[in-house]
């Protein structure tokens, strides 16, 4: 039993390693689409959600209907 779990572990260790190698071999060769560009996707995506949450907190009125 106790190979059984050994080997689980070790793919599972090995799963992650080549997920990771994936993942910043992508970002390595995407990198200016993704980060480094004037229309770079992740920075762009991040204003226009700040944007939009700013502008939600901006136009809050304060008004909650409870009498003071």
């Amino acid at each position: 039993m106790l190979e059984q779990n050994t080997d689980r572990s070790y793919f599972m260790i090995g799963a992650v390693i080549i997920a990771a190698i994936l993942i910043a071999g992508a970002t390595y060769i995407f990198r200016d689409v993704l980060f480094f560009n004037n229309d770079a996707v992740i920075p762009t995506m991040m204003e226009n959600i700040f944007g939009q949450a700013n502008d939600m907190v901006t136009n809050i009125d304060n008004n909650s209907g409870l009498k003071k």
